[in-house]
């Protein structure tokens, strides 16, 4: 391919990226015929198709694709997307065989490239770091297996990260991106790594995919293992927020920003409600079950009228579900639906914005809800750039998902702590204090189910005297590093302990070398829809290092189970000041206290449906939830000025704090 060619594919999906249809369609236009039969012309045609709404064109070119290259990850994912969204199902789950196979070439791949490497574990690391012909998704899977695996030998990965840090700083954005990743999930998280995440957030050169990217990146920084970073996160995120917007406005045509005018208040309340959430991924998932509870009370209990925004925060590729998975996918059935029906309630659902541009894709969702001109936005989960968008032109909920500061503009947000917590955290400079009068609290309810087949502890392991708990979808990064060596002691000291970690997956990762000289006392069940069920066979449950809603501690907590958690642990807005542990050395002799005395065991379980009741009553939050959007609405109708535009008017060179 020539040299101009190069630079002219570069710019196609920079323009493909911000919606520029025009350009796209110049720039191939622009390619000879023999090069426009290459593999990045042809997925560019299958792209701009796609993006354009020709699926029929779409479908036709990612067909030549995969048929000519059928080991390309990045093509097999893009032929999953355009299949599901073009509603052919069955086409999109065989596509998806050749995904698996690709996946596991790529590890073949790279334990041959592993092996002609020898001892040089370096060079090989800095191959899949810089080659840009691997997409970022299979790079982070190459770079899992790499260091979550144990190709690498005892010692090398930190000589390995230790020398790789001055080479990273000639690497272009993307690279150093992917190797932030990398290094976030599998090393040490230090003042050091966030200054790296601080520059990466700035740099001019990333492209809008990348902010999503490095969205995620942040929060795993802080979610694995170092909860006590929540100001740095904040301020990370802050300044990634406004740089996002900020280039999202910049690249904004007249008809968008006409799309997004600022809605004139009405005279009276609409009674409309629009709920930006997550992509409706599973029950299992706690954003997708909290979305559809909190539609259908809205709707059942107090007659409003909601439509959910789904796939609202973004990720680094949104991809549509494929069915057939082991969870039951929410929105596979609602690909080509405007709604579903959740506990016999019809909620809309917006989906026709399913493209996978981080411009084209908030833009759209921004315009659809102020076209739907509700009375407010309820925000789920983690920030979006929807919510930039949206600040001062509709009042703007925020619902988190776990106990960190919320980000992004808001007007108002459910605070998961107490009030008086919240204030420690204020106190202790991990919290913003000017977040603290947008706070309501008692408005994150949860609604919790009971157990439908309650486990005994013989149900679960057979002979065992007691067994501990641990569940999560994340738990082979979550389980591991002091905590899982701590772990592992006690259960050699205690022969009579087993441990059950729930959440299925890769056994051997879920163990991982911690664990190792312990595993035939480790047993891993798959993830349950009736998680409350098992938890009643579990003597204690244990609440690892991560950053998290809290849901499946809050299911322990309800059926009486006695749980163990860090004063930062995402349970930590659950319990009682009394029930939470500063640090390891405090969580294991609380840990050991519970194994020895039965009737302390008995008296911390009975008073845990009681506490979880008061925290997450979900009745009593409907209410404070309605009562808070009635009151924002009706600010918003008097013409008072949003608190949201607060956050837009922050220095853009974003803040240190001292709580790193």
């Amino acid at each position: 391919m020539s040299p101009s060619n190069y630079i002219g594919l570069r710019s196609f999906w920079e323009a493909l990226d911000i919606g520029d249809v025009a350009t796209t369609k110049r720039l191939l236009q622009s390619v000879g015929d023999e090069e426009r039969e290459t593999a990045p012309f042809v997925l560019a045609e299958a792209a701009m198709a796609f993006s354009g709404g020709d699926m029929i064109q779409a479908g036709e070119s990612i067909d030549r694709y995969v048929g000519r290259w059928p080991n390309e990850p990045e093509g097999i994912e893009w032929a999953i997307r355009i299949h599901h969204v073009a509603g052919q199902v069955e086409r999109a789950q065989k596509i998806r065989a050749l995904r698996d196979r690709a996946a596991a070439l790529a590890r073949l791949d790279l334990e041959r490239r592993f092996i002609e490497c020898g001892s040089d574990a370096l060079r090989l690391v800095v191959d899949v770091v810089t080659d840009t012909a691997i997409s970022a998704a299979v790079r982070i899977r190459l770079g899992e297996i790499l260091f979550g695996r144990n190709l690498l030998g005892p010692g090398q990965s930190d000589g390995i990260f230790d020398a790789i840090g001055e080479r990273a700083q000639n690497w272009s954005a993307q690279s150093r991106l992917f190797w932030a990743t990398v290094l976030f999930n599998f090393s040490s998280r230090t003042p050091e790594a966030l200054d790296r995440l601080f520059e990466l957030a700035r740099n001019d050169e990333i492209d809008l995919d990348s902010f999503a990217a490095l969205q995620v990146v942040i929060n795993r920084v802080v979610g694995f293992g170092n909860m006590k970073v929540f100001a740095a996160r904040y301020d990370l995120l802050s300044l990634l927020h406004l740089r996002w917007a900020a280039r999202i406005d910049a690249a904004m045509d007249e008809q968008d920003r006409r799309r997004l005018r600022r809605i004139e208040a009405p005279a009276e309340p609409t009674r409309r409600i629009a709920i930006l959430a997550p992509p409706l991924v599973s029950l299992f998932h706690a954003p997708t079950a909290r979305t559809l509870d909190l539609s259908a009370a809205l709707i059942g209990d107090h007659g409003y009228q909601v439509r959910i925004f789904a796939g609202g925060p973004c990720s680094l590729r949104p991809r549509a579900p494929v069915a057939g998975d082991a969870f039951h996918n929410v929105q596979a059935d609602a690909l080509s639906a405007s709604s579903i029906v959740f506990e016999g309630i019809k909620i809309e659902i917006a989906s026709d914005f399913l493209d996978d541009g981080q411009y084209r894709r908030p833009v759209t969702v921004a315009g659809d809800i102020l076209a739907f001109q509700p009375d407010a936005v309820i925000s789920y989960g983690d920030a979006s750039p929807v919510q930039s968008l949206l600040a001062d032109r509709v009042p703007i909920l925020v619902m988190p998902t776990g106990s960190a500061p919320p980000v992004g503009p808001l007007d108002r947000f459910a605070g998961e702590w107490s009030e008086d917590a919240l204030n420690e955290q204020v106190a202790r400079g991990a919290w913003p204090a000017d977040l603290i009068e947008r706070a309501v609290f008692g408005a994150t309810g949860v609604k919790l189910p009971p157990p439908r087949s309650p486990r005994r502890r013989q149900d679960l392991v057979p002979g065992a005297r007691l067994v501990l708990g641990v569940a999560g979808t994340r738990l082979a990064q979550e389980i591991r590093g002091a905590f899982a060596t701590r772990l592992a002691a006690l259960l050699v000291d205690r022969p009579d302990l087993h441990l059950v970690l729930i959440g299925g997956g890769d056994r051997a990762a879920l163990i991982g070398g911690e664990l190792a000289p312990v595993a035939d006392r480790v047993q891993v069940l798959e993830f349950s829809d009736d998680l409350a069920g098992l938890f009643c066979g579990c003597d204690v449950v244990l609440n690892p290092y991560r950053q998290g809603g809290g849901t499946g501690l809050a299911m322990a907590m309800s059926v009486g189970c006695p749980v163990v958690c860090l004063e930062s642990g995402d349970g930590a807005t659950l319990l009682a000041r009394e029930d939470l542990s500063p640090d390891l050395d405090a969580y294991f002799r609380r840990l050991n206290c519970l194994i020895d005395d039965e009737a302390f065991r008995r008296e911390v379980g009975d008073r845990m449906p009681a506490q979880v009741e008061r925290m997450l009553g979900f009745d009593r939050s409907i209410q404070q939830v309605v009562w808070t959007v009635e009151n924002m609405a009706a600010d918003f109708r008097a013409g008072a000025a949003s608190p949201a535009i607060r956050y837009r008017e922050k220095d853009r060179n974003g803040r240190r704090t001292a709580a790193q």
